[in-house]
């Protein structure tokens, strides 16, 4: 018995049915057969080609790839970029920077520590912009009010001030030994009692 086509030369016409060769089917052996049958994730051409769907490639169409290609700032692993740690120099070109790559293709810059949580990550250049009472590269310094207003130290968002000055801000000007207890201290003068003088309220009158 005669085959279909001679089985199109891609098999062998065993009693009047084709056996066809590696890669090839169908009652006359026409169809080329795609590896894997595309795993499940492409469709086979006429010449036995996966054409892969969507983010799968290879052969088989059983390689996932990830977006971008991970911007070539990554290592793509099943479809998830593993980024890359990257180096910048800063603008004052007096040290390097460093900024993580972050996103699932890679394509956006994370801030050091996330900001603390007391900022925003702009994500174009990779640095914190810190809320009201925070500074520093990743927001970890608290900020004193107003500075200490030029009398005094910031330590961890308190205000430790020079001798003559006080309050939370550093504001209040000191009056002289507080006026020795004998008189009112207003804005770093004394105002003493009845019965004493001088600049401390300390001489009786």
């Amino acid at each position: 018995n005669s085959c279909p086509r001679d089985c199109s030369e891609h098999g062998r016409c065993i009693d009047g049915l084709c056996q066809c060769h590696r890669g090839y089917g169908g009652e006359d052996c026409a169809k080329a057969d795609c590896p894997n049958a595309c795993s499940g994730h492409g469709s086979c051409n006429k010449h036995g080609r996966c054409q892969c769907w969507g983010q799968w490639s290879g052969e088989d169409c059983s390689t996932r790839s990830c977006p971008n290609e991970c911007n070539g700032k990554g290592i793509c692993d099943n479809g998830n970029c593993i980024c890359d740690i990257t180096y910048s120099g800063c603008h004052t070109n007096l040290h390097i920077c460093h900024f993580y790559c972050t996103g699932s293709d890679c394509g956006r810059r994370s801030c050091v520590n996330d900001c603390n949580g007391h900022g925003r990550c702009e994500e174009e250049s990779g640095r914190c912009r810190c809320n009201g009472n925070w500074e520093g590269d990743d927001c970890s310094v608290r900020r004193c009010p107003r500075d200490c207003s030029g009398h005094g130290e910031c330590i961890n968002g308190r205000c430790r001030c020079d001798e003559q000055w006080a309050g939370k801000a550093c504001r209040v000007l000191r009056c002289l030994n507080g006026c020795s207890s004998n008189g009112k201290c207003r804005n770093g003068t004394c105002e003493c009692s009845q019965e004493w003088t001088g600049p401390d309220c300390s001489a009786p009158q």
